[in-house]
């Protein structure tokens, strides 16, 4: 037997509308628009202080630098400060996370040390001056404001706070690492850097280079044999960045990683050539120091099992040494 099915007509006077459950989706505030003013505008005249405390050369075109840390609340990329930042003339240059406790949050328990971020704020040091003034002026219920009470604090950026590793009494060379201004020339901030250390009696090394060339043939190239010709080991997309500089061992010289697949028939007298191994100030390389540097080669030839013990046959300067750690270097 077939199912009945009916039709009902006009059913919609049938039903009423049923509101879902109100939920409040904006963020609470850690603070009042009031409370921020009053906890930032000292921190920002302390701040501004201690720029204009510094001498013209240290600041380029009167640019400087400060600290401005985030309340633990809102960390999300979505709660960025971006417009507060273009109205005060300020412009972020980097960033890194910082462990802090802060006054109040938005969260129900009692506030604790916890992880935030930390952005490094640069601009004019008039820009600093009249933050303090702006906060009186900003419309209260604007954009900018919010992103005024979602600040923990403003801080300068002292000297102290700059030094990652301090070094022994035995090194003599340091890594200096400059923040530029994104989207812009901010090749008068090297410039000036680099006056600011001579006049100090510091030398600045602004060049390290190391090119190898892997020449696979040492007699004449036959047509065809496009392996055995001469060219650069390594190419520019494999200079690794800063970031892969610093998880890969710690090193904080120029690291090239590369790798190539050839036919053994290719390979007579191999030579590795490496030019130019120096670490100089921008100018003449003629009395550059010599820097040291370290080349591992490793070689997978899988139809030839005995090929370690020949090279070191045929190499007698080779010393065969056994790593007695192990360390995380990619090959």
């Amino acid at each position: 037997m077939s199912q009945t099915n009916f039709l009902i007509g006009r059913g919609e006077l049938l039903t009423q509308s049923i509101k879902g459950v109100g939920r409040k989706i904006d963020k609470a505030d850690a603070y009042t628009f009031k409370r921020a003013k009053e906890r930032l505008s000292e921190q920002a005249n302390e701040a501004a202080a201690s720029l204009d405390n510094l001498s013209p050369a240290a600041c380029p075109q009167d640019f400087g630098v400060a600290r401005l840390v985030l309340n633990p609340s809102y960390i999300a990329k979505s709660l960025y400060p971006a417009n507060m930042l273009r109205a005060v003339g300020l412009e972020s240059i980097g960033s890194r996370k910082v462990k802090v406790t802060p006054e109040s949050w938005t969260r129900k328990t009692a506030p604790r040390e916890t992880t935030t971020t930390e952005i490094f704020v640069a601009g004019k040091r008039r820009a600093f001056r009249a933050f303090s003034q702006w906060m009186e002026t900003v419309e209260r219920e604007s954009d900018e404001a919010l992103e005024l009470t979602r600040i923990e604090s403003i801080l300068a950026f002292e000297p102290e706070g700059r030094i990652v590793n301090p070094g022994s009494a035995q090194d003599t060379y340091f890594e200096c690492g400059l923040h530029m201004l994104p989207a812009q020339d901010s090749t008068f901030i090297q410039q000036a850097f680099v006056a600011f250390a001579t006049e100090r009696g510091v030398t600045v090394h602004t060049r390290a280079g190391l090119e190898v060339t892997f020449r696979p043939h040492k007699g004449k190239i036959e047509d065809g044999a496009a392996n055995a010709k001469s060219k650069s080991f390594f190419l520019k997309r494999t200079f690794a960045t800063e970031e892969e500089l610093r998880s890969d061992a710690g090193k904080w010289e120029t690291v090239l990683h590369d790798s190539k697949s050839m036919y053994g028939s290719s390979l007579k007298d191999a030579t590795f050539d490496i030019h130019y191994n120096a670490r100089h100030n921008g100018r003449t390389a003629d009395k550059a120091d010599k820097i040291r540097y370290a080349m591992i080669i490793t070689l997978e030839a899988p139809k030839h099992p005995n090929l370690f013990n020949e090279i070191l046959e045929a190499y007698s300067a080779l010393v065969e040494i056994q790593p007695q750690v192990a360390l995380p270097v990619r090959v």
